[in-house]
């Protein structure tokens, strides 16, 4: 029992201690913690940088010129021929869009520069990316009576990311205008209907440089916190009766204080200074 009490009140002393040790290293927390959250900005929105993305799309339909030649062989293979003439009509607006031929065209509009030199358009196409079919969109007719716009309406939209939220907006506003004159150029059977009056805009969507200031924050917090404890561990300084008893084995037979100055000592123990009469 003895044992377990004594090993109870080394682990209690030990913890005790540890305590010391944070609260005398807590400018030293402080001092990690500053520095953590600054690296958190600076990888954030330094290193990282900012991210826009802009989205917009085309509604397109086939023409009255395409309807013109229903026939009882098309009636037959409505079904099937109306669903393979959709996704062709959509893949090649999707082609458009990502094409060298339209992504030049915003280059040169835009003047975008890369080193002083015009901006490869495979390096445009990077930032775009087409959204995929919805399950929403409106599937082919079943009906053999014919088609209407409102059943073969298609929207192909994209999405243009960038770091710059204006030129963000520009890209996707341009690139859309310029795929739209090679599908009305290319194809009499695709109509497109005229685009939304409401602006292209571009929307921030990262990094939050928050979550990267508070995770720089917290891990130079616990490296702060190790940091300590390796250095407490590593002390064998004797400071107190119990460490000599603990390391030493002995009894201490008592303590002398430690005095800053003669003032602390008092007249009564120091009664003169040296060199004085």
């Amino acid at each position: 029992m003895d044992g377990l009490k004594q090993t109870h009140l080394t682990y209690k002393r030990d913890i005790r201690d540890w305590f010391r040790a944070v609260k005398k290293g807590i400018p030293v927390l402080i001092a990690a913690v500053i520095l953590g959250v600054l690296a958190g900005y600076g990888i954030g929105a330094i290193l990282i940088g900012p991210k826009y993305e802009a989205a917009a799309s085309m509604d397109i339909t086939k023409t009255q010129d395409a309807d013109a030649d229903s026939s009882a062989e098309v009636v037959v293979h409505l079904t099937g021929a109306l669903a393979e003439e959709k996704q062709e009509r959509r893949l090649f607006c999707e082609q458009a869009i990502v094409s060298d031929a339209a992504a030049q065209a915003v280059i040169s509009a835009l003047q975008i520069k890369v080193d002083g030199v015009p901006m490869e358009p495979s390096r445009l196409l990077g930032m775009v990316s087409i959204d995929p079919v919805k399950s929403t969109e409106k599937s082919s007719p079943s009906s053999v009576s014919g088609i209407d716009d409102d059943t073969d309406v298609q929207t192909v939209s994209f999405r243009v990311r960038d770091t710059d939220a204006k030129r963000t907006a520009a890209i996707a506003r341009l690139l859309r205008e310029a795929a739209a004159q090679i599908v009305t150029a290319q194809r009499n059977d695709i109509a497109i209907f005229p685009f939304s009056a409401e602006p292209v805009t571009a929307v921030y969507i990262g990094p939050n440089v928050a979550l990267f200031m508070v995770i720089g924050g917290l891990a130079a917090f616990i490296l702060a916190l190790i940091f300590i404890t390796f250095r407490f561990l590593g002390d064998d300084t004797l400071r107190t009766q119990e460490d000599i008893a603990r390391c030493l084995g002995i009894e201490t037979l008592g303590t002398i204080p430690f005095a800053k100055s003669e003032a602390e000592i008092g007249e009564s123990v120091l009664p003169g200074k040296p060199g004085k009469k």
